[in-house]
């Protein structure tokens, strides 16, 4: 009988399979491990085959033979390690009381479903707020909070927390966006921050206020006609970033004509969106958006925009020469802006952290360490009242 077909064997190897998750697996971050995982497997089978022939000739005189003995243990082994992986995440994991579906408890596939469902997920996760109170947990490992003592505790410059997962998606580049560490992080920002100085804002102002007027140009072109504004705001964004960021403009507000780079990007981001809960299977904020918010809100307001016309021709009326540090001064801008930014948060569910290891207090609640937590910004900018959250006391495991 071949020493791997018997049932110890298999036996055997569904026990390796539990304690790998357990001991190894289940501690610490393995999303970019995905081909090294698999490279290592295919290598150890490999290994394993041909060391059965050469140690067992008797029992494996056959290639065939082999190859089907050693893939029964491979699998019996990796179904160890799923079904410790969901036993643990269902029942014993350290967010288990905390509310949520049962099926956000088992993958991170859930809340990729919910991102594909209408791809709308900032929806969809107020939707469970609503069900489950004011933390839910979303994913194996992660946690949304509908809390306002959650917004300083967790983006405050004195947060412990840490940038999460998610901003691993682009590895191995990594931008002064990306970066978790936080010394990293603050080195390099020191560099950035000279061209964020009020003088260096102020020097961009005539750059900036070029694409501004072929805005108000093209727009003035098209009096009469429908518009579609949300190409436009995007093309006047993108130009500018073009001019200020790489000292090149797109000319799509001159020309009218989308870029390649903004339609690429876009279809990136969209497809980003979509699988961004799943960063195993990745290494196989913005104007445009907030003017297109801005001006459908004045238009389901005429009053409003009648209102802030008014306060803004005043402005121009007294001074030929307006220019952004007269804007700034205007109250009803700002609180149009503000309003606009409330409704339509540029992230609306939020971004990542991830907790420090020792765990972390928000309010009354103790948060576990190592886990995602994310403040879902449409949800709590729109003040919903959601059920109380159940107690959340407990042992720090």
């Amino acid at each position: 009988m071949a020493i791997l077909s018997g049932l110890a064997a298999r036996g055997g190897a569904f026990a390796i399979g539990v304690a790998l998750h357990v001991f190894l697996f289940r501690i610490g971050e393995w999303d970019l491990q995905t081909t090294a995982l698999v490279a290592t497997s295919a290598i150890a089978q490999a290994a394993t085959i041909i060391g059965v022939q050469v140690l067992f000739p008797r029992e494996y005189d056959a290639h065939l033979h082999a190859i089907m003995d050693v893939g029964i243990i491979a699998i019996c082994m990796t179904t160890g390690t799923f079904i410790s992986m969901l036993c643990y995440r269902a029942f014993f994991h350290r967010l288990n009381r905390f509310p949520g579906p049962f099926a956000a408890r088992l993958s991170n596939i859930y809340p990729t479903y919910l991102s594909a469902k209408r791809r709308q997920l900032y929806e969809e996760v107020q939707a469970l707020h609503r069900q489950y109170g004011d933390y839910v947990r979303l994913g194996p490992s992660e946690l949304s909070i509908n809390d306002p003592k959650a917004v300083a505790a967790i983006h405050s410059a004195q947060s412990p927390c840490t940038k999460g997962p998610w901003y691993n998606g682009l590895h191995p580049m990594v931008s002064i966006h990306t970066i978790r560490n936080k010394p990293e992080h603050t080195s390099r920002r020191k560099v950035w921050d000279r061209g964020f100085s009020s003088k260096a804002l102020r020097d961009y102002e005539p750059r900036v206020q070029k694409y501004a007027e072929q805005l108000l140009g093209q727009l003035d072109a098209r009096v009469g006609q429908s518009v579609n504004v949300t190409d436009w705001f995007n093309f006047y964004s993108f130009d500018v970033m073009g001019d200020l960021a790489f000292g090149k403009s797109f000319n799509m507000v001159r020309d009218g004509v989308k870029h390649h780079f903004m339609t690429s990007l876009h279809r990136f981001m969209l497809d980003f969106g979509l699988f961004g809960h799943l960063l195993w299977l990745l290494p196989v904020d913005t104007i445009a958006a907030t003017l297109t918010c801005l001006f459908f809100q004045l238009a389901e307001a005429p009053e409003c925009l009648a209102t802030l016309q008014q306060e803004i021709d005043d402005a121009f009326n007294k001074s030929d020469n307006a220019d952004s540090a007269d804007l700034w001064k205007l109250p009803y801008l700002d609180a149009v802006i503000n309003e606009t930014l409330r409704l339509h948060p540029p992230v609306p569910s939020g971004v990542q952290r991830m907790t420090p290891t020792e765990g972390f207090q928000i309010g009354d609640t103790f948060i576990p360490g190592d886990c995602i937590v994310q403040v879902p910004t449409y949800t709590m900018h729109r003040g919903m009242l959601s059920s109380p959250a159940p107690s959340t006391g407990g042992s720090r495991d």
